[in-house]
């Protein structure tokens, strides 16, 4: 599952990455604003702006090879 991926990404890659999960129904102004039409959505975000994005499930290597492009 992606929630059990995100957290082991967050403590594997340590103070380089936080990692937000939001709950698109309960956050729906949110999910308008970043263009959220499917889930999973991961948007990964380097100094409040969006630099990629990522729809669906991914392995755990290919979510960090992502993060690891940005860091």
């Amino acid at each position: 599952m992606i929630v059990q991926v995100l957290e082991e990404l967050e403590q594997d890659m340590g103070n380089q990455v936080k990692i937000v999960k939001i709950d698109v129904d309960q956050n729906q102004e949110t999910a308008n604003k970043f263009g959220v039409m499917n889930i999973p959505t991961l948007l990964v975000m380097k100094d409040g702006e969006v630099v990629d994005t990522l729809v669906g499930y991914r392995p755990k290597e290919a979510l960090e090879e992502a993060l690891n492009k940005h860091i």
